[in-house]
């Protein structure tokens, strides 16, 4: 088994088993919405994961940014990372 946080609508579809937690993010979320076949979810109306996994309109178009400047980040110490550049 793997277990796999994904954004990505086209990967999700194709997994056997997904579990949607939500109804939202961070501290809105946190409860299991739903675990099953991605079938499954379509009945799931609280699920915000639902309306973009089977929207039933054509997709919104998505525009890159132009790049407006650079970040640089230095001795990034936080969890797994200790001292990055």
């Amino acid at each position: 088994s793997l277990f796999v946080v994904e954004h990505d609508m086209d990967v999700v579809r194709r997994a056997d088993w997904i579990i949607d937690v939500g109804p939202g993010a961070g501290e809105l979320g946190g409860d299991v919405l739903y675990s099953g076949p991605v079938a499954g979810l379509a009945a799931i109306d609280p699920s915000v994961t639902r309306r973009f996994l089977f929207a039933d309109g054509p997709p919104v178009p998505r525009t890159a940014r132009t790049p407006s400047g650079v970040m640089r980040l230095r001795g990034i110490t936080f969890h797994n990372l200790h001292d990055v550049d």
